[in-house]
């Protein structure tokens, strides 16, 4: 149980990272896409 823990901690931190990196994208405008469907 302790190894499946360390990897369900493992993923959450690569989805916040990715989501955190698109909210950058977004707030910098880098990431046109998603701020025209936004808009």
């Amino acid at each position: 149980m302790a190894d499946l823990n360390i990897i369900s901690k493992r993923i959450e931190l690569k989805i916040k990272n990715i989501f955190g990196l698109r909210l950058r994208g977004i707030i910098n405008g880098e990431d046109n896409g998603i701020v025209t469907c936004l808009q």
